[in-house]
């Protein structure tokens, strides 16, 4: 209350003039001028208004198509066999249609050749098999070339090298 007391009076007139303006433009907006119910609406036609017809875009139409497979497939999934939920191998490498996990690398004692432990599992059927391999073992058109200590070289047909590292949890 003391800053009101410290303005000065053309201060306090800019405000109260702004203060009436608010209120004189509140009322404007919010009271209605007129009686609702002595409005005239005989001549609204509904007749004369068209609406445009709807059309879904072909991408939005595409999309949703999609989606529905996709749903169908995850429903076929659920309600498949448990033997086809078997998951894939953690850790592992695709060569082709195999998912790949070295278990280990040992040397017999017998012989100076390095022995790789694979697991192989198919991609689709997710069988697994746990196989021993030397250098020259083929594997979905990929040809161990070389076993380290730590990983084993796979060269592809086409010439191209996956090196896999020996899984470790």
């Amino acid at each position: 209350m003391k800053l009101w007391t410290q303005l000065a009076p053309i201060v306090k007139v800019a405000i109260g003039l702004a203060v009436l303006l608010c209120v004189y433009d509140f009322s404007q907006r919010v009271m209605i001028a007129t009686n609702v119910n002595t409005r005239d609406v005989s001549d609204f036609d509904a007749s004369r208004y068209q609406v445009p017809t709807l059309t879904q875009a072909s991408e939005v139409t595409a999309w949703l198509e999609a989606r529905a497979q996709a749903q169908e497939q995850q429903q076929v999934e659920e309600t498949a066999p448990e033997e086809a939920k078997t998951p894939l191998i953690e850790g592992g490498v695709n060569l082709g249609e195999m998912r790949v996990r070295v278990r280990g690398i040992y040397s017999p004692a017998q012989s100076s050749e390095q022995i790789a432990l694979l697991e192989a599992q198919h991609l689709t059927e997710r069988s697994l098999e746990l196989t021993e391999v030397t250098q020259g073992y083929v594997l979905e058109n990929y040809e161990v070339t070389k076993i380290n200590v730590g990983s084993v070289t796979f060269t592809g047909a086409d010439g191209s090298t996956v090196v896999i590292p020996v899984f470790d949890y």
